[in-house]
């Protein structure tokens, strides 16, 4: 009797095993590949943008969060240079998020060598987005020489609660080979909520071979907005014919953004619901919000033309 329960548990773990190599076959993770934009609307610098005189009068006289205030609601109305102007009076009020806010107007506009200044004093000033904002710009101009500098700035912005610098820390290491620490960075940015990092958590548990971990993982890299996380949750569902959330994280994909419909189309896991003509809407759903989208782009780039002619060469 035991014996048979001993085959039986056997037998369970190699199907549990064979289930995670369906779980993100052919995945390709592309780290260190593309520069990271964290979030910069209003609500990331203020939750009450507001432009009042009263707030502007507690701005001049000395308090940076109003300048915050301020200056957040100038981004919502796409006033770059008013926006500027308040970010820099907050940074001079030694206020590390309004160093950060001009760096990136700066930054924006080309003007490296001022964004560097300004990202150097908000880092100082312990905002963590700055440093990982400085940090950033050496590592995409590619200075080989300033390796200790970036591991120590990221490291910097990852303390001060810099999701990012987290993130950023745990592909440094994954790129080096060494999977325990680039494991624990992007754990703490998966705890911050960053959805790249919980979705290279889920990349690393996978290769361990921890389903559970890895699922949990990418079930929170889709819940903080990461597309391909949702994606790799329904081709989860797929392999078990779960088709209630095979839809539920198709559309979360889609609501974030996910645009390869061919890999959705042609996926096996998938084949269950191939005829269903719920999974016809879906992908058509998907089609339509797509094609939109381009005609959208294709008239702001047309608009953006006439507007400005001057540009063109």
């Amino acid at each position: 009797m035991n014996h048979h329960r001993y085959l039986f548990i056997q037998l369970i773990f190699v199907y549990l095993i064979v289930c995670s190599c369906s779980l993100m076959q052919g995945l390709d993770p592309e780290l260190l590949n593309h520069h990271y934009r964290p979030k910069r609307t209003a609500y990331f610098f203020s939750e009450r943008p507001s432009k009042t005189d009263q707030e502007v009068n507690k701005c001049l006289t000395g308090h940076p969060k109003s300048c915050i205030d301020v200056a957040a609601k100038m981004i919502q109305e796409e006033n770059e240079q008013g926006a500027f102007k308040f970010f820099e009076i907050a940074c001079n009020l030694d206020y590390g998020k309004g160093c950060y806010g001009a760096g990136n107007i700066e930054n924006d506009r080309k003007k490296i060598p001022s964004a560097r200044d300004f990202f150097q004093k908000g880092c100082r000033y312990k905002f963590g987005p700055a440093c990982f904002a400085l940090a950033e710009l050496n590592y995409i101009e590619g200075d080989d020489e300033t390796k200790e500098f970036q591991h120590e700035t990221y490291g910097h912005a990852c303390d001060l609660r810099g999701d990012y610098g987290c993130v950023r820390l745990g592909e440094l290491f994954f790129k080096e080979g060494n999977n325990g620490l680039a494991k624990y960075y992007f754990h703490r940015s998966c705890a911050l909520k960053n959805e790249l990092g919980c979705y290279n958590l889920g990349f690393i548990y996978f290769k361990e071979e921890n389903l559970i971990k890895a699922l949990e993982s990418l079930r929170l890299a889709c819940k903080y907005g990461q597309a391909e996380g949702c994606y790799q949750m329904a081709r989860h569902y797929g392999h078990h014919e779960n088709d209630n959330y095979v839809f539920f994280y198709l559309n979360e994909a889609f609501k974030y953004n996910y645009n390869n419909w061919e890999r959705v189309e042609f996926d096996k896991h998938f084949n269950f619901l191939r005829e269903r003509e719920s999974f016809r809407d879906l992908i058509d759903k998907f089609l339509l919000s797509k094609r939109e989208k381009i005609l959208n782009e294709k008239s702001d780039h047309v608009t953006d033309e006439v507007q400005t002619p001057e540009v063109r060469q």
